[in-house]
């Protein structure tokens, strides 16, 4: 019965397999103490709590979040108020979920980079699902997971893109661009890529295509800076009238 199945099919059903023991792994990994806590990740973790107590995007020292972009702490605070759990527990099995999807499909886009050579998708696939330092970092709380994911759903429309040339695929690839920016700033690189994307597909005549999206995905991550800008000002300025306050009092 197996053997009747189409190519592409037996390589879902691998990768289902892989997903599988990556998911045991990460199980394994985070049982006994559950995940792992950098300064990064208690900062992010504080201002989820600071959300959710309805104080907005201050950190565990009462700073304003301005280092980081604003979706990974909205995105733990949102779980933790659907599921009730705290925003450790948000973050931890967040990473336990995003483990098997994320060997899913790196491995799939491994099978449509590799689709003449199959077997270099499949080593590729069993390449990731073994590497000791990607599992370290989703036994951690961190914001990495959650953008792989988005950077791979933006190869996935990009590939659709230079594939069909259709519409919805080049917004996807900027809505996803917009989003990973809004998760780590790293994702800026993503408006780049997807520009180089169309001027492949299109060539210089229709580079006005990508304008629009461009400017409405990038929107977001700029009043954000904006906002937090304006946050550390008034922040840095309350600092300085405390610190001359108590010098005229000594």
């Amino acid at each position: 019965m197996f053997n009747n199945l189409s190519k592409e099919t037996k390589f879902r059903v691998y990768l289902f397999l892989l997903a599988g023991i990556g998911l045991v792994f990460i199980l394994l990994t985070t049982s006994k103490y559950g995940a792992g806590v950098s300064s990064d990740a208690a900062r992010n973790l504080s201002t989820a709590d600071s959300l959710l107590a309805g104080k907005g995007f201050v950190d565990m020292l009462g700073g304003p979040f301005i280092l980081w972009p604003p979706l990974y702490p909205l995105l733990l605070a949102g779980i933790s108020l659907l599921t009730k759990w705290n925003t450790f527990q948000a973050a931890w099995y967040l990473n336990v979920v995003l483990y098997p999807v994320n060997i899913w499909l790196s491995g799939w886009l491994l099978f449509l980079i590799f689709k003449n050579k199959p077997a270099y998708a499949v080593i590729g696939a069993l390449v990731i699902l073994f590497s000791h330092s990607t599992l370290k970092i989703y036994a951690n709380v961190a914001s990495e997971p959650f953008f792989a994911t988005l950077m791979l759903l933006f190869f996935f429309a990009a590939a659709k893109l230079l594939t069909d040339g259709s519409d919805s695929a080049l917004w996807l690839m900027f809505v996803m661009a917009g989003i990973a920016t809004l998760q780590r700033y790293l994702g800026v690189v993503l408006f780049g890529v997807g520009g180089l994307v169309v001027l492949i597909k299109y060539g210089f005549v229709c580079v006005w295509r990508v304008i629009i999206p461009i400017v409405i995905w990038i929107l977001p991550v700029v009043i954000w800076i904006f906002f937090q800008t304006t946050q550390l000002a008034a922040h840095c300025l309350d600092h300085a009238i405390w610190a001359r306050c108590c010098h005229w009092r000594i």
